[in-house]
């Protein structure tokens, strides 16, 4: 596995010293809520990725300077794409992760500051999680393995490409915000992202290998007909309002209803005198969320359909009586 530094070779409005790229002060500044520019501070890399073909590689960026106060566009693009009238439109590049720290209120839904979001070839965002940028110094990268690229925040996976690298291609840096700073590694494989001296494969969602990874899909709520599902002593529908409402659920993911059509749906649950597989199937249904994947639930007592619900809180008997053991939970189910 070798580690190399990136060469940029065509840039504007940055100043370039070895793999960091910087923009001090210079072109616009694009750096306010609500902004939809990219801004014009630049750079696209010597096209030396038409070698990695049939191999695994890795690109790491490390944002510094004024972050994580500040907006930065990171990815590919095709290497022919011009520069700079075409790289300055981040829907021309092929893999795009934009990183913000402020506010966007008029998107539909709004997010918050510290959002990250996914585009590939598109003005629109394929993908987004709210909130979840941290500090200035926080590791992003692509990692391409048989030539799914998925796109990681630290040691967390967050999205898994369905587009596939179209060689040759540039690595590619915006900066929209002064005082920003982008270091860009490229780590060509084989045992990119298993661990070493410069990367260590951190935890995703669903499963330990990046480059195999599938979004989770859980099954219905165990309940009958379900051979020995277990019936639940109470299922009731709480009172609840237009208001807006939010969680951070167990796979740490904030959702909540700020484009009300309707108010929020919570149900309590609870199980008794369950047997010892009855109590693990619940338990192995819990844990197939990570505690925040939405799922669907029959209504016992209308058979109304209830998807997209997901556990707002689970818990488990305390005794040790395992031939009759009890559960409980609260579903809740948002109205967009």
């Amino acid at each position: 596995m070798a580690k190399l530094s990136v060469q940029w070779v065509n840039y504007a409005n940055t100043m370039i010293t070895g793999n960091m790229i910087m923009n001090d002060n210079m072109g616009a500044n694009a750096c306010f809520a609500n902004a939809t520019t990219m801004g014009d501070a630049i750079a696209t890399s010597l096209n030396g990725f038409a070698t990695l073909v049939d191999q695994d590689w890795e690109l790491m960026f490390t944002l510094n300077g004024r972050m994580p106060n500040g907006r930065v566009y990171l990815g590919l693009c095709s290497a022919d794409v011009a520069f700079t009238s075409d790289v300055e439109q981040f829907q021309n590049w092929t893999h795009c992760i934009y990183i913000s720290t402020e506010t966007w209120s008029t998107a539909t839904p709004p997010h918050p500051a510290g959002t990250v979001y996914i585009y590939e070839g598109s003005s629109t965002p394929k993908y987004w999680l709210d909130g979840i940028w941290q500090s200035t110094g926080q590791e992003i990268a692509m990692r391409c393995l048989g030539d799914v690229i998925c796109y990681h925040v630290g040691d967390r996976v967050i999205y898994r490409s369905i587009t596939p690298p179209q060689y040759p291609m540039e690595a590619v840096v915006a900066m929209a915000c002064y005082d920003q700073e982008v270091m860009v590694d490229l780590i060509i494989g084989p045992n990119v992202g298993v661990g070493s001296g410069d990367i260590e494969q951190g935890p995703t969602i669903g499963t330990g290998t990046a480059g195999t990874w599938n979004f989770p899909s859980p099954d219905l709520l165990p309940q009958p007909p379900l051979a020995d599902a277990p019936i639940p002593v109470r299922f009731q529908e709480t009172i609840t309002d237009w208001k807006t409402y939010s969680q951070q659920f167990g796979d740490n993911r904030n959702v909540s209803n700020t484009q009300l059509t309707g108010p929020i749906r919570v149900f309590e649950v609870q199980w008794d005198g369950l047997s010892e597989s009855q109590a693990a199937m619940l338990d192995n249904h819990y844990q197939s969320t990570s505690g925040g994947i939405s799922f669907t639930v029959i209504h016992p007592h209308t058979d109304e359909v209830l998807t997209g619900c997901r556990y707002a809180a689970y818990s488990r008997s305390s005794h040790t009586r395992y031939w009759s053991q009890s559960r409980q939970a609260t579903l809740i189910k948002y109205v967009l």
